[in-house]
């Protein structure tokens, strides 16, 4: 059995990029699903602990990682399956971006700025509600499907060689 982790990366404002929805909808995966998957989260760790208490006080306390900010953001991308970003409003969203460049499949809202970059499968993930309802569905079989991770995450890896110096140049 291979364990999944699905991550958030964000440098603040937690309510704007919708960690209680990422969290909310973390704790509605059904217990096949919750068995094998973590979610990793970067920021403030007391912060983010309120907002689990708050928001999903029902999510398996061993199911969550928590690492402060580091400027080695490589290595945490590195250590996801997913990429969730439900946020409820970003111009842009420079880490849907990273997340791409590392091939990692995202899950995100159509409040993000960088999304309209995507195309094919790609669209498919991008979620035109704020409730963890709408997400939950995606989710699963992102979790479930170790197939359509990888190729969602190539689209989406494909979709930045057009957002590059080298491509213009």
């Amino acid at each position: 059995d291979h364990e999944v982790v699905v991550g958030l990366i964000t440098s603040g404002s937690f309510f704007k990029r919708g960690l209680d929805i990422c969290l909310q909808t973390m704790a509605q995966l059904p217990e096949s699903a919750q068995h094998n998957t973590k979610l990793l989260l970067v920021g403030n760790i007391q912060e983010i602990q309120a907002l689990k208490q708050k928001y999903a006080p029902q999510f398996p306390e061993n199911n969550l990682l928590i690492v402060p900010k580091t400027s080695a953001i490589e290595h945490v991308y590195s250590a996801m399956d997913i990429f969730f970003y439900p946020a409820r409003l970003e111009e842009f969203g420079l880490v849907l971006q990273e997340a791409a460049v590392f091939g990692l499949p995202i899950l995100t809202s159509i409040n993000t700025g960088a999304s309209e970059l995507f195309t094919g499968i790609g669209r498919d993930f991008v979620i035109t509600s704020n409730q963890p309802s709408d997400y939950l569905s995606s989710l699963i079989q992102l979790i479930e499907d170790r197939n359509l991770r990888e190729k969602l995450g190539q689209c989406l890896q494909a979709c930045t060689q057009h957002n590059t110096e080298r491509y213009y140049l």
